[in-house]
């Protein structure tokens, strides 16, 4: 069995470590600009692994100032261009980034510790057959966008799809139409930052709902902080339940595989067309594979989810209104069912008036469902105490969760709690949670 000769962290220590602001190497720093390593910025975020790829720092800055770039190891990740950012910009970026702050609002002790706040528990199905059958899970997200936008409640929505010109890779995208969100439709599972656009959303100064991953909603709740737009005109906070970001590499090599090169292919449809559907491959010479769902993500992505998603206590849109996602094998049926949880008032209310409409066909959940349908969900937030004290044990920086029921739930993964912290500290002392420092862009170029 690993040995370790640090002092051993108590849970005490990690409640104090996870309330400040962000901790490294077991000291915490209270203002912004020293959040990270001194004089690194933005990029000791990438370098310690606590970049999630949202975008939301290409936006604050704006692309002239900060890109998000493909690196080697296949993530997006932010790259100052030129010249220094701003004191002020990065001090932002730093107070808002998702990947070093996740602080939930409400009261944490009258949530559930390891499924967060549920106002109510459903399974789902979407009265559109060709809608339902199109969608990644059941097509829930497809219908309430949809019905969002041809209701007049908003008047487009930040999400994301394939992008046209590469079709391998994922970009952001502002839909308007319901044709707009049909061709989005279905799950993209590599790395796109979404938030890139938040901005230029915003800037438009018209109701939007917005479809992400937790950590990408976790962004615009930071952000909302600071930019009181958010709360006025986003109706709508869509998330999913998330088993972890893949790189862009593990798309190349399945691809390459089977024959294929990234510039050949026409479509890339990690899963869709039934629940989960097929994961389907096209070049643009009439070449296809299909291979089963369940073969792509635990043999190809699943192993290959960058470090943060490791030690995110949040796979499950905590923070989100609506969270829609598999209902594995409920009733024995897989197909055009959803699971949809409703996490705040406006997202119950959203959700009734769907019903109401005949849009959406509902059926309540008992409270043990979640454990049946999601139980690699629930192991994965049992252990993220124990992970985040095998990071500080291994003085690394954690970042700073706040009313996310680490200590409550990890109570229930006591048993795992010493293979898990000790596997942390290992991965950390052998560099699995570190990344090389982005690269800086010259000014006039741009990257992809």
């Amino acid at each position: 069995m690993p040995t370790c000769s640090e002092p051993m962290p108590s849970l005490r220590d990690l409640a104090a470590a996870t309330s400040a602001n962000v901790v490294y190497r077991g000291e915490a720093k209270s203002h912004a600009a020293k959040r990270v390593q001194a004089g690194k910025g933005i990029a000791s975020i990438v370098e310690n692994g606590m970049c999630v790829g949202c975008g939301l720092c290409e936006s604050v800055a704006g692309r002239d100032s900060l890109q998000m770039t493909m690196g080697s190891n296949g993530f997006l990740r932010p790259v100052v261009a030129g010249h220094e950012l701003a004191a002020k910009v990065e001090d932002e970026i730093l107070t808002i980034c998702p990947g070093l702050r996740q602080h939930k609002d409400g009261d944490e002790a009258r949530a559930d510790p390891v499924w967060g706040v549920r106002r109510g528990t459903y399974v789902s199905e979407v009265v559109d057959g060709r809608m339902s059958f199109e969608g990644a899970s059941g097509g829930a997200i497809t219908a309430i966008t949809t019905r969002l936008i041809e209701a007049d409640e908003v008047k487009s929505v930040l999400h994301v799809m394939a992008d046209p010109e590469r079709p391998m890779r994922s970009v952001a995208c502002v839909s308007q139409s319901r044709e707009d969100i049909r061709r989005a439709a279905g799950s993209r599972y590599g790395p796109v930052a979404p938030l890139t656009r938040l901005h230029e959303v915003l800037d438009r100064g018209e109701p939007f709902a917005f479809v992400g991953k937790p950590c990408d909603v976790a962004g615009v709740r930071n952000m909302a902080k600071r930019d009181a737009r958010i709360d006025k005109l986003m109706r709508a906070a869509i998330s999913f339940p998330c088993g972890g970001l893949p790189s862009h590499s593990a798309s190349v090599r399945m691809a390459a595989r089977y024959g294929f090169a990234e510039d050949d292919i026409s479509l890339m449809r990690h899963r869709g067309h039934g629940c989960p559907g097929p994961t389907r491959i096209e070049a643009s010479d009439g070449r296809a594979h299909e291979q089963d769902f369940d073969d792509t993500w635990f043999k190809e992505f699943g192993p290959d989810v960058q470090f943060r998603c490791k030690i995110c206590p949040d796979s499950m849109g905590e923070q989100a209104d609506i969270v829609c996602g598999d209902a594995w094998d409920v009733d024995g049926k897989r197909d055009n069912v959803n699971l949809m949880i409703a996490r705040t008032k406006a997202g119950a209310k959203l959700i009734d008036s769907l019903a109401q409409a005949g849009v959406l066909k509902l059926k309540p959940l008992d409270d043990g469902a979640l454990d049946r349908m999601q139980p690699h969900h629930r192991a994965r937030k049992i252990a993220v105490a124990a992970r985040l004290l095998g990071l500080l044990m291994a003085g690394q920086m954690i970042p700073s969760f706040r009313n996310m029921g680490l200590i409550r739930s990890a109570i229930h993964g006591w048993r795992d709690a010493l293979a898990n912290m000790l596997g942390a500290r290992a991965r950390a002392k052998a560099g699995g949670n570190r990344e090389s420092a982005p690269r800086h862009i010259e000014q006039g170029s741009s990257t992809s």
